[in-house]
Order: structure tokens, then sequence, then C-alpha cells
């Protein structure tokens, strides 16, 4: 599971200085630079609750599935500081999933070439 780490609040993603701390930044750091999804941060963010943001945002965390073979990535949209976690799935992939459990049994020809797709787009993230 994905972890990521957005403001659910108006007012703009920010750490609080006990945050910045704890993830070794310096005053000035621009956090826009830090993955929502790093391990440290979300480790953080848990750790320190409504401590972690500054006083313009609220920090929350998002789970993302994303051993899901049908997740592709996510990616941040916001409005006026207000961050929505969107989460990009591949349709084929969720289609062919399906058709898989659907007739898990099945081992001709189309059968096995849908899993080796699978597998190729699974491993290939």
């Amino acid at each position: 599971m994905l972890e990521v780490v957005y403001n659910s609040v108006y007012g703009g993603f920010g750490l609080s200085e006990r945050a910045m701390k704890e993830l070794g930044l310096k005053t000035g750091y621009d956090v826009y630079k830090l993955s929502r999804s790093d391990p440290r941060l979300v480790d953080v963010v848990k750790r320190l609750g409504d401590e972690a943001g500054d006083k313009y945002c609220k920090l929350k965390i998002q789970v993302i599935d994303d051993t899901d073979p049908s997740y592709d990535r996510y990616y941040l949209e916001e409005y006026d500081g207000l961050e929505t976690v969107i989460v990009e799935r591949n349709k084929l992939l969720g289609l062919v999933k399906n058709l898989l459990e659907k007739h898990p049994d099945d081992t001709g020809p189309v059968a096995n070439c849908l899993r080796e797709y699978m597998l190729n787009n699974r491993n290939g993230k």
C-alpha cells in the first residue's frame, strides 16, 4: 500500500518547525520538493498528527492500493491550497484482471496471453 500526504483544507501545504526538524530540513526549505509518498514524511505526519502541518494546513494521509494491477499513478490537484489525491488507473489492466478472476481455470492461449500481459505490466512499474 502507498501512503500519500496531502493538505485537506484551504491554505496550502506546509510543515511545522517540529516536522521540518524531524525530517532534517532547514528553515526555508521548499517543502514542495518533498515526495508526498516519502515514508519519512508519512511517518512524521502519523506521529505528530495536527502538529505536523503549519498554521495554514491540515495534513492527512490517503492510502492507495498500488498492488492493484490497474493502479497507474497518483498526482495532486490543488485549488486555493486545498489538495485532492487523484489516482489514475489503467482500465485495460482492470478488465483483464476481472476476466482472469472469473475464469481462473482457463489455460487456453488467450488466457495465458492475458496472464503474461498482467505479469509484464505489474513488473514494469
